[in-house]
This record gives C-alpha cells, structure tokens and sequence, in this order.
C-alpha cells in the first residue's frame, strides 16, 4: 500500500466497517500511537467519542439512549 497514508488507510477500514453495518467499532489504542490521526478522521456520518475526553458514563448514554440508532 505505498502511497497510502495510514490516515487513509485507517479511514477505508473503518467505512468498510460501518458500511457492513456496524454501529459501533471499538478502537483500543493504549500508547496513544495514533492520537493524531484519530483526530484527523473523516468519516461520513460517524462521531468519534474518545474515552480519555469523555467518562464512559457519558459514551454509555449517548451510545445507548441519546443516539441509539446512530
């Protein structure tokens, strides 16, 4: 994959995910090795919800009451 840029490539994963119909995709990323780029992520009709910005509390009601059909 030369002359693909790992954003690009993390991105064509992802929409192939969700595309299949995934509603949610778990990304686990302990070193923080791609902070950056999940930052930089454009995806179609997704939202990003990040762990260490927000308590999981908050993703919980948000994944499971306030948007549960995104």
């Amino acid at each position: 994959m030369s002359g693909t840029s790992a954003i690009e490539r993390i991105e064509k994963g992802l929409a192939k995910l969700l595309q299949a119909g995934n509603r949610i995709v778990w990304w686990s990323d302990p070193d923080g090795e791609f902070a950056d780029a999940v930052a930089e992520l454009s995806l179609d009709g997704a939202e990003v919800l990040s762990l260490g910005d927000t308590p999981a509390l908050a993703v919980k009601r948000q994944v499971e009451l306030a948007s549960p059909a995104s």
